[in-house]
């Protein structure tokens, strides 16, 4: 008897969004090559730039205020409380303390674009 094999489907290339397996990262230098090469401005001016705007991020979030840029999200620092926990391994109940954590919460525009 003939051995079968499985035939994988031909897929498609659609826009270049990132799947569950992929992961796109941007370093600073990137980002910067990017923008620069998209407007009219010198690498150097992109720089110094996004040098601002994040320290305008960081600053405001520092401060505890939340940062929402329309059509892309919300960035905010959340209080989590403190809480009983239990250690996987041991089964040892431990408390954990309250802490801050900053969160985002991505805009419906972002959110439709990811589930379309």
């Amino acid at each position: 008897m003939a051995k079968k094999t499985a035939v994988k489907p031909k897929t498609t290339k659609t826009a270049k969004t990132p799947t569950k397996q992929e992961e796109v990262v941007f370093f600073v230098p990137d980002l910067i090559k990017k923008v620069a090469e998209a407007s009219e401005y010198t690498g150097e001016a992109v720089k110094e730039i996004c040098t601002d705007f994040v320290n305008v991020l960081r600053d405001t979030i520092y401060s505890g205020n939340a940062v929402n840029i329309q059509r892309l999200g919300k960035l905010f620092i959340k209080d989590m409380p403190a809480r009983k926990a239990r250690n996987p391994i041991t089964g040892e109940s431990i408390q954990v303390e309250a802490k801050r954590a900053l969160r985002f919460k991505a805009s419906n525009v972002v959110k439709k674009a990811i589930n379309e």
